[in-house]
């Protein structure tokens, strides 16, 4: 059992991640999201009689690259600066223009210069959106939740937490509305995850480092073998997804 724990671990720490493609997690991590929405249909069917969109935090371009046909006229922004070489092969041969920023607050367009503002669990202040779309204009966004895999989190932190923190839904419609937006849906579900092998969950926190800020594997070496062991004796870790979906209009 030792030896497979150091050899999971070794793999997840060789792996590569870029952009946001989450490949080598599959058959590792399956989360089953069979009754929540589909967030590339709701898109897709947003996108009919729209020129003008912009795509909030692409990421590598993965995701909206894949929402093709694009309207005419398409925008991305991108923070993280090695992402942005990606997002830019990946997107401008189908017409988007990839804008770099300083930090994912940052939305460096003209005042109404946008029909649909979409963003896929990243984010931007409320009034900047407000202030990009043009009157009528539509915002639509899927984000993580507050008790997103909750119990994975108070596992590596020795906590003994019994129950999710309170759903972060209404702080986040809150804000859309104080920045001017009125919200038409807001929903949230909580798919379960099947974690299969520990690897899986130190190559997600290398990616989503902000998961658990602290963690690392020499400091969290401990936990991840009793994780290790949970999961040789039942087959599986299971944990709590939980994601919101907001759309709004100008």
């Amino acid at each position: 059992m030792a030896e497979a724990f150091d050899r999971l671990l070794a793999e997840a720490e060789h792996a590569t991640f870029s952009g946001w493609d989450f490949s080598w997690l599959q058959g590792r991590l399956v989360e089953e999201r069979d009754n929540s929405w589909d967030y590339p249909a709701i898109v897709r069917d947003a996108f009919r009689g729209v020129r003008s969109v912009l795509d909030l935090g692409t990421g590598g371009g993965e995701r909206l690259s894949a929402l093709s046909p694009l309207p005419p006229e398409t925008y991305a922004t991108e923070s993280y600066a090695l992402n942005v070489p990606l997002a830019r092969a990946r997107l401008e041969p189908l017409g988007v223009r990839v804008v770099a920023t300083g930090s994912e607050d940052e939305v460096p367009f003209e005042d109404a210069m946008f029909d649909l503002v979409i963003d896929r669990h990243t984010g931007a202040p409320a009034t900047e959106i407000h202030r990009v779309l043009r009157a009528g204009g539509r915002y639509i966004t899927e984000q993580v939740g507050s008790g997103h895999y909750w119990e994975l989190i108070a596992l590596l932190r020795g906590e003994d937490l019994c129950s999710p923190p309170p759903s972060s839904l209404g702080p986040f419609r809150r804000q859309l509305e104080e920045g001017g937006l009125h919200v038409t849906d807001a929903r949230e579900c909580y798919p379960s995850t099947r974690v299969l092998d520990v690897g899986a969950i130190v190559y997600y926190l290398h990616a989503i480092p902000w998961v658990v800020p602290e963690f690392s594997m020499e400091s969290h070496r401990g936990r991840l073998r009793t994780i290790h062991e949970r999961i040789q004796a039942c087959g599986e870790l299971r944990l709590t997804g939980h994601y919101l979906l907001l759309a709004a209009s100008k």
